[in-house]
């Protein structure tokens, strides 16, 4: 059985724009992943695979330094993000013969992220407080 846990964070002015940077990066790595899967599918006619940007990931937080303050696992919720809404933009085209792709991600449009697992870049702490890990 999965559980979804909703917060309502109260951020000092800090810790909001930590949090902003990182909706930026995910929400950049999100355009990214979507750049790329057009790039593939137009040079060599398919799209890419889940797999081969899993691969990817420790050379992106290797290579790009503000990846480095982000933990992996909000990487990967956001890969999982994108390819869940390809797959149903591909449910889409088979129910209606239109073929959606996902869109752009504008800051506007991309502000929540998401944790797999408990206490692998999020904690709960006593006294209702959360700990984000890098």
């Amino acid at each position: 059985m999965n559980r979804v846990y909703k917060y309502l964070l109260k951020p000092t002015v800090l810790q909001k724009t930590e949090i902003d940077n990182v909706l930026d990066l995910c929400r950049i790595f999100y355009n990214s992943i979507k750049e790329l899967d057009l790039l593939h599918q137009k040079n060599y006619g398919r799209y890419i695979s889940k797999r081969f940007v899993e691969h990817q990931i420790k050379d992106v937080k290797s290579d790009i330094k503000d990846y480095d303050k982000i933990h992996t696992h909000l990487l990967k919720s956001t890969l999982e993000r994108y390819f869940k809404t390809r797959s149903k933009s591909y449910l889409n085209y088979k129910r209606t013969g239109k073929f959606t792709f996902p869109r752009w991600k504008s800051r506007e449009n991309f502000n929540t992220i998401s944790f797999v697992e408990y206490n692998n870049g999020c904690k709960i702490l006593k006294n209702n407080k959360i700990k984000f890990n890098h």
